[in-house]
């Protein structure tokens, strides 16, 4: 009577095993560095008797503050690869990501317009590389994947896109900069 059937579940791919080192050094590394930056401002301030005698003393509370804002940037950056996957389906890509925000995109791949493949200085250290794919209304990325997937995804992308629709993307978007 009613043909109606649950659809398959979803089997997500994870990005590389090297994406949270590269998250951790990145987004811990530039935060620790500005909490630094800081915190040595603060023990300028102290010891230049002009800037002491104009700002006061040396806050004492910058320290521990510096604390709380990096315990929730590597907490966050700790979970995150455990909640980021994606998968190519036959009619559309999907992609789901956040830690806080938990959020899935589907892109048919009738929609597609094009896919970029980029590496920063920390994915290039890594050998790692993030996918972009922009449709005429939104766009999402595929980060922390090993330079060879991404480079075999791209294609592929592309050729099925094409496929679907009878048009062919332009091949010249893989930009190896950040």
């Amino acid at each position: 009577m009613n043909d109606l059937s649950l659809p398959e579940p979803v089997v997500w791919q994870k990005s590389s095993d090297k994406f949270p080192v590269m998250l951790f050094l990145s987004r811990g590394g530039t935060t620790l560095f500005f909490l630094l930056i800081l915190n040595l401002f603060g023990v300028i301030f102290y010891f230049v008797e002009e800037l002491h005698e104009m700002m006061g003393s040396y806050p004492i509370w910058a320290p521990p503050v510096s604390l709380v804002v990096l315990i929730p940037v590597l907490w966050v950056t700790a979970f995150e690869h455990r909640h980021r996957g994606y998968t190519i389906g036959e009619t559309e890509i999907r992609i789901k990501m956040g830690v806080i925000h938990r959020a899935e995109t589907v892109m048919p791949y009738g929609r597609i317009q094009h896919v970029v493949s980029r590496q920063g200085v920390f994915h290039r250290f890594f050998g790692l590389a993030l996918l972009e794919i922009h449709t005429a209304g939104q766009g999402s990325s595929i980060d922390g994947l090993e330079k060879e997937v991404v480079d075999e995804l791209r294609p592929f992308i592309m050729e099925r896109v094409s496929q679907i629709t009878g048009k062919s993307l332009p091949d010249e978007l893989s930009l190896n900069a950040s």
